[in-house]
């Protein structure tokens, strides 16, 4: 992995103004860096700290390990699913599973009308039911408003 130049640039011209020791200066350097680093973070997003008592934290805590993520990430993900009215999926692979599946079933379909097994029409009505049905599965597995 290659370091940003950017960084080693600016410290050794930190280094070559500082009137402290070089270990000493490298800490000054990268505290007010890091410092600095958070500040800009600070105005561009906005942290909340949230408490939870020991029976709110084991519910967390299960639900997150049941959608496979870190609580943080089940907290925000949950609270803005609920925002968009949308379900947070639990599993995400297990959707991307019946995707694919779904996707195989539509190029079988294609390639048993393209070698003249059933007629070019029925294959025609077979594709466009399928895709109707990935995306009637999807929506429902992704959705909470229906219709």
């Amino acid at each position: 992995m290659k370091r940003n130049s950017c960084h080693t640039n600016t410290l050794k011209e930190w280094l070559s103004h500082s009137t402290e020791p070089e270990q000493e200066a490298r800490k000054t350097y990268w505290r007010l860096y890091k410092a600095n680093w958070r500040k800009n973070r600070r105005k561009e997003q906005k942290e909340f700290t949230v408490s939870f008592s020991p029976q709110e934290l084991r519910l967390l805590t299960h639900n997150a390990t049941s959608h496979h993520r870190s609580i943080t990430r089940f907290i925000k993900e949950a609270t803005l699913s609920y925002c968009t009215q949308q379900f947070l999926v639990p599993d995400q692979e297990t959707v991307d599973q019946i995707r694919q599946i779904l996707s195989l079933m539509y190029s079988h379909i294609q390639k048993i009308t393209e070698d003249a097994v059933v007629s070019e029409e029925t294959g025609a009505t077979l594709m466009e039911k399928i895709t109707l049905l990935e995306t009637s599965i999807l929506n429902c597995l992704t959705n909470s408003q229906q219709g």
